[in-house]
């Protein structure tokens, strides 16, 4: 433990010696008002910029649901409302974000970073001796994990939430192979829970992968399969039955994303082995900073740091690559042979080798995995392989294979990109192999060291406190036209202005989802009038056209704009040049969140988009023909009174009326919402494509809505089973130490 934590401070050391913040806050100077431009040419930060964009801002929303007393089911200020408790990387219930948690908002990465290093390193200590690794190599082989390309590169990532766990599963599934202990039984169950509910849905199922696939090949055969596999196979289930409340409302949502709708489009384009040239990326093994299309990557030791790349994501240290390399020149035993092969494969897979993506996208229930995102638990089989493979430097009789390995590996490495210090890790190396035995674990720990916690530094963010979500009169401005009578009103920035997500820090709500799991009709719906069309390729999207009625439709009553940028028609200016070059508009004919339309047209499915791109009057809503619901709605334009409002919930009155009527709104229309009148339920339709709406009866003043995940209560259901059975097999009355496995 001590190690551990020592490694986790000697990593954080220069944010916690300087005013560095630990955050990627480059790219807000020049999306909001108030912060200063940045004058670091930080390319590499730019490219991470989900952290400030996306991460933090769900961070938020979640500690806000927490704070005032409710679940974080969902969120107004989020992409014009969202369900934000099936979105996984909001880490509701990731273990390394709650001991984040109760520190400020902007020491909550650095937090995690310290959390991830120290989990992650013992898990891997303790994955790598239940292998029967001995101890001084194992710290190796938990070094390449915990400080290269498994974590590192995605330490401000919710990645990196998860992948720490797989260790600690994988350790677990191979002693309950051997034997069944209660503890080790509830030990591993709870660690399955903790790596489902990380993060991020590939890499736990990468995870979880990992763990069965040993627990299958190292059973004990004299034992019989189900009965080395019995116990085993129950922590597993367990473990995913206490992740079932987030995740059965994950895969609910996920089928109409825009993740899915993206990978059922995409189609493999090979001309030969590899998808492109994506075999490159694997030059990311051999070093640290690859040379990529022919450029020479700059020197890192000059404080220039090449842009975000895959190769980054695969690296293991030069002293995890030598282990590999030493692995090869005798046949590792048995017990190796699966993480080398599963460490293959999510190597083919981040370099996108044809048949590999053939057969994933052929295969309807793994269309939606993005592959790639495999390879960080990838990296942890190989990182205990090269643990195994740096024993063998002990090996006086290996002395000469040794030499061969170190020259081969070293030669490539070297040429794979700017030799710089790799050159001298390697001549350190070479040191350690001209003296086999104990006293080279000295040199290997060096060189280990100085590598990995570089490589780790190199990969930290590099904020400036002055840069984090800094206010402005401006942003002032904008937040108190949200509270004018009439609303609760939205905002947007124009083109790529406030950037979706971060207004919602200055607690403003946008209409502009960034989020993979954003409903692609909602999507759609967007781009047809303002052309945001954001993709997995594509990631970021400008909005455009603000003046469509659309916007009024959806409650905007600010926009966000700047003197660079075409004028927006029929809008008022309403800043004073408190922050230039930026403009702050109003929207004067924004509806309220709630309304009920002048007319209702019916339209079909097909030609929903296209009655959008023509919308002329946002007082009148399109809505699908339905056999449900009356042919004719009366059309009223009564006030509705918003009597209570919370993320998720709302009790609305209004007037009553003698014949049925659409209640419309702008909140998106999720799969969880449900309308209740005196709690009978009422029809839900959408409207506009992608929005909600309530049939309301004849005669009745007052409507409850309510958002709950679907899923949510089987779930719920289903992990109050795994935790009783777990407090079953912990707590109940036992006749010895022993369980039997079957």
């Amino acid at each position: 433990m001590v190690p551990a934590i020592l490694l986790a401070l000697l990593v954080a050391l220069p944010c916690l010696l300087s005013f560095r913040l630990f955050a990627p806050t480059v790219s807000l100077g020049s999306i909001l008002p108030g912060i200063p431009p940045s004058t670091a040419a930080d390319q590499h930060d730019h490219q991470r910029n989900d952290a400030v964009l996306q991460f933090l801002p769900w961070e938020l929303e979640v500690r806000r649901a927490f704070r005032q007393g409710h679940l974080p089911l969902w969120s107004d200020a989020l992409g014009g409302g969202s369900d934000l408790w099936s979105n996984l990387q909001a880490q509701t219930l990731s273990p390394i974000a709650w001991l984040a948690r109760p520190l400020p908002i902007q020491h909550f990465l650095l937090a995690e970073e310290m959390a991830k290093v120290t989990l992650g390193f013992l898990g891997a200590i303790v994955l790598a001796t239940v292998l029967g690794i001995r101890r001084p190599w194992s710290l190796f082989g938990a070094a390449s994990f915990a400080l290269g390309g498994a974590v590192s590169p995605w330490v401000v990532f919710p990645h990196s939430s998860a992948v720490v766990w797989a260790p600690w599963v994988s350790a677990g599934i191979v002693v309950l192979t051997r034997r069944a202990h209660r503890s080790a039984i509830v030990a591993t169950a709870l660690a399955t829970a903790a790596l489902m509910l990380g993060g991020h849905p590939e890499v736990a199922v990468s995870g979880v992968a990992l763990a069965a696939i040993l627990g299958v090949s190292l059973q004990r055969r004299r034992r019989g399969l189900l009965r080395s596999l019995a116990a085993p196979a129950l922590a597993g289930i367990l473990g995913c039955l206490l992740a079932s409340v987030q995740w059965i409302p994950l895969v609910a949502t996920a089928q109409g994303s825009q993740r899915a709708n993206d990978q059922r489009q995409e189609t493999v384009q090979a001309t030969g082995w590899f998808e492109g040239d994506h075999q490159r990326y694997l030059s990311g093994l051999l070093h640290p900073h690859p040379d990529l299309d022919g450029a020479v990557s700059p020197n890192p030791l000059s404080g220039a740091r090449p842009g975000w790349s895959y190769p980054a994501t695969v690296y293991l240290g030069i002293s995890g690559l030598f282990g590999l390399s030493l692995l090869a020149t005798r046949r590792p035993p048995r017990r190796f042979w699966p993480l080398l092969a599963f460490g293959g494969l999510t190597l083919l897979g981040l370099a996108d080798f044809a048949p590999l993506e053939t057969m994933l996208r052929s295969t309807p229930g793994l269309r939606l995995v993005e592959d790639s995102r495999f390879v960080p638990v990838g990296l942890l089989a190989l990182s205990v392989c090269s643990a195994f493979g740096l024993q063998q430097v002990v090996r006086l009789e290996s002395r000469r294979r040794h030499a061969l390995a170190l020259g081969a590996t070293a030669t490539a490495s070297t040429l794979a990109g700017p030799p710089g210090f790799v050159l001298a890790g390697w001549a350190g190396l070479a040191a350690a192999t001209t003296r086999p035995g104990r006293g080279s674990r000295g040199w290997i720990a060096v060189v280990a060291v100085v590598d990995l916690v570089g490589f780790a530094w190199f990969n930290q963010p590099r904020g400036r406190p002055g840069e984090f979500y800094s206010g402005s009169p401006l942003m002032d401005r904008l937040q108190a036209e949200q509270t004018v009578p009439g609303g609760p009103w939205r905002a947007v920035g124009h083109d790529f202005l406030a950037y979706p997500g971060v207004l919602s820090v200055y607690r403003v709500e946008d209409i502009r989802p960034h989020n993979p799991l954003a409903p692609q009709n909602q999507l759609d719906v967007l781009g047809a009038a303002f052309g945001y069309r954001p993709t997995s390729n594509a990631y970021f999207s400008a909005v455009r056209h603000l003046e469509h009625p659309l916007a009024c439709f959806l409650g905007v009553r600010s926009i966000l704009t700047n003197r660079y940028l075409p004028a927006i028609p029929g809008m008022e200016r309403i800043d004073h040049d408190e922050s230039p070059p930026f403009v702050l508009l109003r929207n004067a004919c924004a509806l309220p969140r709630w309304f009920f339309p002048a007319a209702v047209e019916r339209v079909e499915r097909q030609r929903i988009l296209g009655w959008i791109t023509a919308m002329r009057d946002p007082w009148t809503v399109a809505m699908e023909p339905d056999a449900s619901v009356p042919i004719e709605l009366n059309p009223r334009r009564d006030p509705v009174h918003i009597e209570t409002t919370r993320p998720g919930y709302a009790r609305l009155a209004f007037a009553p009326a003698p014949e049925a009527s659409l209640l419309a709104s702008s909140i998106p229309a999720a799969a969880g919402w449900r309308a209740f009148a005196n709690e009978q339920r009422l029809a839900t339709v959408t409207v506009n494509g992608a929005f909600l709406g309530v049939v309301v009866p004849r005669d009745v003043d007052r409507v409850e809505v309510r958002f709950e995940p679907p899923g949510f209560r089987w779930g719920a259901a289903l992990a109050t089973v795994a935790a009783a059975c777990l407090l079953a097999i912990a707590f109940g009355r036992r006749g010895g130490r022993r369980v039997h496995a079957g």
